[in-house]
C-alpha cells in the first residue's frame, strides 16, 4: 500500500468517526436506560418478583425525574472523534461509531447522590402540602434503595 492510499484510507477513518459522534442527547438516553433498568433490578430484587409492574413503575418514575433535574450533573465533551459524558471527575459513558457505552461502574446510587448535590445546592423548595405522603413514600423507598 503506497502513502497516497494509506492517507485515503485514514482520512476516510477519520470523517466516519467525525460523522458518527453521538451527540449528548444520545449520551443521556443510554445513561438513563442504563439507570432505568438498574433501578428496576434493585426494586425487584428488593421487593420480591411478584412485585414486578412496581419496580417497572418506580424506575419510569424516578428515571423522569432525574431526567428532569440533571441539567448540572452530567457534562457532555465533544472531541470530535469520539464523546464523553462525565459526572463530575468521573467518565459515565463513551460515544464512538455512532454508539455509547456506559460505564458498568455507574450505579443508581450515584445518580440519586448526584441529583441530592443539584438540589441542596439549587435549594429547591419544598413540594406543595398534597404531595406530602407521596415524596415521603418516594423518599423511603429511594432510602432503601440505596443503603447498603
Amino acid at each position: 500500500m503506497d502513502h497516497g492510499s494509506t492517507a485515503k484510507l485514514l482520512l476516510a477513518a477519520v470523517l466516519l468517526l467525525v460523522m458518527t459522534n453521538p451527540g449528548a442527547s444520545r449520551h443521556e438516553k443510554a445513561i438513563y436506560d442504563r439507570f432505568e433498568a438498574s433501578l428496576t433490578d434493585l426494586v425487584e430484587q428488593r421487593a420480591g418478583e411478584s412485585s414486578h409492574l412496581l419496580a417497572v413503575f418506580f424506575g419510569r418514575l424516578t428515571t423522569e425525574l432525574a431526567a428532569d433535574l440533571d441539567q448540572e450533573m452530567f457534562r457532555y465533551r465533544d472531541y470530535h472523534l469520539f464523546s464523553v459524558m462525565t459526572m463530575g471527575h468521573r467518565v459515565v459513558s463513551l460515544g464512538v461509531l455512532n454508539r455509547v457505552y456506559v460505564s458498568r461502574a455507574l450505579q443508581p446510587a450515584d445518580v440519586f447522590h448526584g441529583l441530592a448535590e443539584i438540589l441542596d445546592q439549587a435549594q429547591v423548595a419544598p413540594p406543595p402540602q398534597q404531595d406530602d405522603e407521596l415524596s415521603r413514600l418516594t423518599v423511603g423507598v429511594l432510602e432503601l434503595l440505596v443503603s447498603p
